[in-house]
C-alpha cells in the first residue's frame, strides 16, 4: 500500500524575487501512516521567474534542462525507495 504523497514546494521560507534573491526548490515528502512530513532539499536556487507552479518545472534558466533532470530524478528516487 502506498502512503507517501510527494510534491515539489519552491521557495517555501519566500525569500525569492525575480532580481537579487532566491528561493530553494524542495520535495515534501508525508507519510499518511504515520502522518510525518519531511521536506527534502534539491539544492537548486532559482529566482523567483524561473519556477512554472503551474506545470512543476523550472523555466527561463539557461540550464533549465539539466536542472528539471536533477530535480526529477531525485524525486524518482525518492518514490522508488518508498
Amino acid at each position: 500500500m502506498d502512503t507517501l504523497n510527494l510534491r515539489f514546494v519552491f521557495d517555501r521560507k519566500k525569500t525569492a524575487n525575480n532580481t537579487d534573491s532566491k528561493g530553494v526548490l524542495e520535495i515534501y515528502a508525508y507519510d499518511t501512516a504515520t502522518k510525518n512530513k519531511t521536506y527534502l532539499s534539491t539544492h537548486i536556487e532559482l529566482y523567483k521567474n524561473e519556477y512554472s507552479v503551474k506545470g512543476n518545472k523550472i523555466i527561463k534558466h539557461p540550464n533549465a534542462v539539466s536542472l528539471n533532470g536533477k530535480a526529477n530524478k531525485m524525486y524518482r528516487d525518492i518514490e522508488a525507495f518508498s
